[in-house]
């Protein structure tokens, strides 16, 4: 099993290698939203962001596209993405009913 994203893995894919609290409070900001945005697009409260993972995959993406003030862009670059992530945890969520 994969680990959850860090700060850190966030910087590295950034470039962001200096340590600075501004900074540092910027990004996590964007993984806040990041997270938000993503649970909203699939329908639940909350969603594990590990390394390797689909999920995590779409955060880093959305935190790059925020950190280059591009966020407006990420709903129509990831559409399909943002759709097949609502359709798991959908699917899940049905599947858990039914049992």
């Amino acid at each position: 099993m994969s680990a959850e994203l860090k700060l850190s893995d966030f910087k590295s894919e950034l470039g962001v290698y200096w340590n600075e609290r501004e900074t540092d409070s910027k990004i996590d900001r964007y993984i806040a939203e990041g997270k938000s945005a993503l649970c909203n697009y699939a329908g639940v409260d909350n969603i594990k962001f590990n390394s390797g993972s689909v999920e995590g995959s779409l955060l880093m993406a959305y935190v790059n596209y925020a950190w280059n003030k591009q966020s407006e862009y990420f709903e129509e670059n990831y559409k399909s993405n943002l759709i097949n992530l609502r359709l798991k945890y959908q699917g899940e969520a049905y599947a858990e009913k039914e049992n």
